[in-house]
């Protein structure tokens, strides 16, 4: 896919079928299957993080968990800045008093691990959602643009269970 950011913004939710893009795509309108960190199509940097991670870092996730999952939340919006650097993170103290016609991305991770045969199986996801004219919707993989509340994270078999990281546009 050309521009795979949608740097020119050439896709929208009318010109884009929603199968094409995944809630990262929605909610930071790059109308692609955005994961942290890809630049385009063919790269999965969050995949290697986790692959290196479990490689060299092992006894971490074995023994301390949490450390792992923290650590994998900030690489996530380390790379989302990145990927945006018009982009700001504000606190959830700074959103409660935002106006409501200013459009705000918020973003969790799941992460469960599993131990089969000594093997360490990382089981990840993530959600965004989008606040816009103060109202919050998503997108849930490939399905359509729904209403959601920022309070409930939780869906079917998943549970994005990290804290809330919210950004919003500085050109917007």
């Amino acid at each position: 896919m050309k521009d795979y950011l949608n740097r020119l913004h050439l896709r929208n939710e009318e010109n884009t079928d929603r199968i094409d893009y995944n809630c990262g795509g929605y909610a930071l309108g790059t109308y692609s299957w955005y994961v942290p960190g890809n630049e385009n199509d063919y790269e999965d940097t969050v995949e290697e993080f986790i692959s290196d991670y479990v490689t060299y870092n092992r006894d971490i996730i074995i023994n301390n968990f949490k450390i792992f999952e923290e650590d994998l939340f900030n690489f996530c919006i380390d790379q989302i800045l990145y990927n945006f650097s018009n982009l700001k993170r504000v606190s959830i103290k700074e959103v409660e008093e935002m106006p409501e016609n200013i459009e705000i991305i918020a973003f969790r991770t799941s992460i469960d691990e599993d131990t089969i045969d000594r093997d360490i199986i990382i089981d990840y996801d993530f959600h965004f959602k989008l606040r816009k004219n103060g109202n919050w919707t998503h997108k849930r993989g490939d399905g359509e643009i729904s209403p959601c509340s920022l309070k409930d994270w939780s869906y079917e078999f998943i549970n994005y269970n990290s804290p809330t990281a919210y950004f919003i546009w500085l050109d917007k």
